[in-house]
């Protein structure tokens, strides 16, 4: 039951079959395969199925609901029994959107310079997939883009403010020096994170509010990938700063601020508020509220090279 439990989240969470199953780890039919047997289990279909996912029925909203509390209930009691065992590792999970990955790492050596952590895992999804896996306790903590509307219920440990850029080859036609428009932006050959990723909302807005419209030659989840299509003078992107001058090998890479108008986001960490924080919670939320912690963050979103220069 529990495995369906996950399956039947991680549908939600994707709205996807196939994607649900790759969150998982796992097949596509073994994915379906746990959800029947969930059903089978509970006598009653949960999931509208056509030639895609449909959606769920009212009984599969309720299972969803009930699932998170059982899965939450669940962790808290192994969690209890490692207690009893003295096989307690402070093991950190953090969840990252995809524009954070190169300032992750800097995260990382912070927790175990501090020994907040004996080891650390890492998981990349969207910031409702970060702010859903804080809520169900799967995630210990998120770094993502501060959403006063939709972060409400969570501490928020402000970081650091991101800055957009058009990246490009150095020394390619559209890789010159100096500031650029949107509007010169828009007229270059893009590759940009999914729709469904904030970063890409917040880009499309701003097109949109100067009627613009950008020509996007490709679409990735990866950070990577669109900086690798970069480095092959294919396109160019548009990226918070340091998803570049956090990465020591993009020196093929321009950078240029974009401006008229300048977009920036605040980043930082956040963590599910509770009433009893336990003494790990305690020691963690010193960490990351502490001014030195937030210093080695600020380098992240300030430019590290003059404007056009290689990062």
């Amino acid at each position: 039951m529990i495995r369906g439990i996950e399956c039947l989240l991680s549908l939600d969470e994707t709205r996807h079959f196939g994607a649900a199953a790759k969150r998982l780890g796992i097949s596509q039919p073994a994915l379906s395969q746990a959800i029947a047997t969930l059903e089978r289990e509970l006598d009653v279909r949960l999931v509208l199925r056509g030639r895609a996912f449909e959606g769920f029925t009212p009984a599969g909203e309720a299972v969803l609901a009930q699932g998170r509390h059982v899965l939450r209930a669940l962790k808290d009691m192994r969690a209890a029994v490692d207690l009893c065992r003295g096989t307690v590792e402070r093991r950190f999970v953090v969840g990252i959107i995809p524009v954070t990955t190169f300032v992750a790492p800097l995260l990382s050596a912070l927790i175990l310079e501090h020994r907040a952590a004996e080891s650390l895992a890492v998981e990349v999804g969207d910031v409702h997939f970060v702010a859903r896996g804080v809520r169900e306790r799967r995630l210990d903590a998120g770094l993502v883009y501060l959403m006063p509307e939709l972060l409400r219920d969570m501490v928020q440990y402000p970081l650091y403010e991101e800055r957009y850029c058009l990246v490009s080859l150095a020394g390619a036609a559209d890789g010159g020096r100096g500031p650029v428009s949107w509007r010169e932006a828009a007229q270059v050959p893009l590759a940009l994170l999914p729709s469904t990723m904030l970063n890409r909302q917040l880009i499309d807005a701003t097109f949109e509010a100067q009627r613009l419209v950008p020509r996007v030659r490709l679409e990735s989840d990866s950070v990577l990938s669109l900086l690798t299509h970069v480095e092959q003078g294919l396109c160019a992107t548009i990226l918070p700063r340091s998803s570049v001058t956090m990465l020591g090998a993009a020196g093929r890479l321009a950078v240029r601020s974009l401006v008229a108008p300048v977009l920036r986001h605040p980043v930082g960490l956040v963590m599910l508020r509770e009433q009893s924080a336990s003494p790990w919670r305690r020691e963690l939320d010193a960490l990351f509220g502490s001014a030195a912690f937030v210093r080695s963050f600020q380098t992240a979103g300030d430019p590290a090279a003059p404007e056009g220069s290689p990062a």
